[in-house]
């Protein structure tokens, strides 16, 4: 439930207008600061899949413990990404009025910027030219620079998160994802990591990937950000990029330099980009490029024409992708999409709401704001509010489904807090993950243990979940494989299998990555452990392991110390 139309907050200093947009962390609503007669912005912490809202006093609950302490977690991270924000100072990126809490929970106060996103811009005019796209860039790259001597990087740079002001310049905004890092250049923080594809590198894919300090990151998603603006493409995922050795040719229509500088931002290894901000401009070239400013009459003609007698619709996305711990973007935006070849252009706005890191409905969202078309982290929320309806309860704060089987499954990964994301990984028998995962730290290999569900010395989902939570032997994932029917699918750029029960109910078993033979395969695969080890006269090192691809899905041996997810039952 929203808060309603001339609903105030701060005894009356600001005034409801109406919903922008919801995700699975927040609202994002327009607003009017009451004194000052302006509009602003204001994001609401809401985690729609916990919190409720009393209609007659506008108050926040939540229901259970359990979930009581995940949504403060969650809250206190919303408050720190708003200080984080209001306590920067540069005309490019997005500011924070004002920040408080009340009805329960948080609220920040932003600036309202309504002429959309270069999201927008792009889908409106195509592809930009290169002199249009490099005054954007630049101006991105100075608000990244200003950060990044503060030892922040922002970590989910693309249009997007990337607002146009009435004087047409481009203003940075999204901050769920970022990080503070110390003086020696150590992360601060275990805030989550969120994964934007086409626009994040590989080390965002890498647990503990980005916890030193590199503005060599932010530049990827920089120079990811001007392949879109040049060519009006979504960039190659980072795992493609490395499989060609870089990004292809921008085309003729893009100089020799820009692409080159391109191609070099993009780059798979960090230590073949540009490592600074000014080494990044100085391949561009450091002439300023004059544009036409606009102003607040005019606005831009793109815009203008969007506006003129067309109806607005309003519809809500989720933005974000999340990864290990989980992560979420930031700021509520207004989309513009205008059909082309048709007499009455048509504005819908949308706007992220949400706000922080996943959760289940990042959890509803992978998202909250993963990004756009290009973003694999787009959330099909329908699929997801789909799933989200088989839920039978909860059990130590963690949602179970009942398929019609002899157990029931839990809805996300041990690790994870929403269908979609891969959640952790651990060798078979283990319940702590490790920096390596060799044959010789196997703590399991070489071992007659039996099964080991339930048992909280072996069995991660009964160490880390409590309660009645236990790993899946063999025989019941057998059931799983046997009983349902398995749709493989994509759910905000996850792929992995729909699996429906007998009754019709369903879970989401993502196709979760993993390490092999030096590099990462993102979302092609899903192994995942079952507590029944292999063990015969000849082999007390290998375990059973559901495995499944696109094309296929079967029960099969695998060595304990490899790691893998996990998915847990219950009685």
């Amino acid at each position: 439930m929203q808060l309603t139309h001339n609903s105030l907050l701060q005894g009356g200093k600001y005034r409801i207008e109406r919903v922008l947009g919801q995700g699975g962390f927040g609202i994002t609503y327009l607003g009017e600061q009451v004194a000052l007669g302006r509009k602003v912005a204001i994001k609401e912490f809401f985690m729609k899949e916990y919190c409720n809202r009393d209609a007659e006093t506008s108050h926040v609950s939540v229901g259970s413990q359990g979930s009581r302490e995940a949504v403060d977690r969650f809250k206190l991270k919303f408050i720190k990404e708003a200080q984080l924000i209001a306590a920067l100072n540069h005309p490019n990126i997005i500011r924070i009025h004002d920040i408080f809490e009340e009805n329960g929970t948080a609220y920040y106060i932003m600036e309202y910027q309504e002429c959309g996103s270069l999201s927008d811009y792009l889908e409106a005019r195509g592809a930009l030219d290169e002199a249009e796209a490099l005054s954007f860039i630049r101006q991105i790259a100075d608000a990244l620079k200003y950060i990044h001597e503060r030892k922040i990087n922002h970590l989910d740079v693309k249009p997007g998160n990337i607002l146009l002001n009435e004087d047409n310049n481009a203003v940075l905004i999204d901050f769920g994802l970022s990080k503070r890092y110390d003086d020696e250049g150590n992360q601060t923080s275990t805030t989550p990591v969120g994964i934007s594809h086409g626009y994040a590198p590989l080390e965002q894919y890498k647990r503990g990937g980005v916890g030193v300090f590199s503005p060599a990151t932010d530049i990827y998603s920089l120079g990811a950000t001007l392949y879109k603006l040049l060519t009006g493409n979504t960039p190659p995922e980072a795992n493609d990029v490395m499989e060609s050795k870089g990004v292809a040719s921008l085309g003729s229509n893009v100089s020799k330099k820009t692409s080159d500088a391109v191609r070099k931002a993009m780059q798979p290894s960090r230590q073949d980009r540009p490592q600074s901000i000014d080494e990044f401009l100085a391949l561009l070239g450091n002439e300023k490029v004059k544009r036409e400013k606009k102003t607040k009459t005019a606005k831009t003609a793109w815009w203008a024409k969007a506006e003129n007698g067309n109806k607005v619709e309003q519809t809500n996305t989720d933005e974000a992708t999340v990864f290990g711990d989980d992560a979420g973007g930031e700021q509520s935006k207004e989309r513009v999409v205008l059909k082309r070849g048709r007499r009455n252009w048509k504005k819908w706005l949308a706007i992220s709401g949400g706000a922080i890191v996943s959760f289940f409905v990042l959890i509803m969202a992978i998202g909250i704001f993963s990004g756009e078309e290009d973003d694999a982290y787009e959330l099909e929320l329908k699929h997801l509010e789909d799933l989200n309806k088989s839920i039978g309860g909860y059990e130590e704060g963690h949602p179970w489904v009942d398929l019609g089987l002899s157990v029931k499954w839990a809805t996300y990964n041990i690790g994870a807090i929403f269908p979609g994301n891969y959640g952790d990984y651990y060798a078979w028998g283990e319940t702590i993950q490790k920096s390596e995962y060799t044959f010789a730290n196997s703590k399991t290999s070489g071992k007659n243990l039996g099964d080991i569900s339930g048992k909280p010395q072996y069995d991660v989902a009964r160490k880390a979940w409590k309660g009645k939570w236990r790993m899946p032997t063999s025989d019941e994932f057998e059931e799983l494989d046997k009983k349902c029917t398995w749709q493989w699918t994509n759910i905000n750029g996850h792929d992995g299998y729909k699996v429906t029960g007998p009754n019709k109910n369903s879970i989401f078993l993502p196709a979760a990555v993993y390490f092999e033979d030096s590099r990462w395969l993102p979302k092609y695969y899903g192994r995942y452990w079952t507590s029944s080890p292999i063990e015969s006269s000849s082999n007390t090192d290998a375990a059973l392991s559901y495995f499944f691809q696109r094309d296929f899905h079967y029960s099969t041996a695998f060595d304990r110390y490899e790691k893998h997810s996990v998915r847990a039952v219950m009685e």
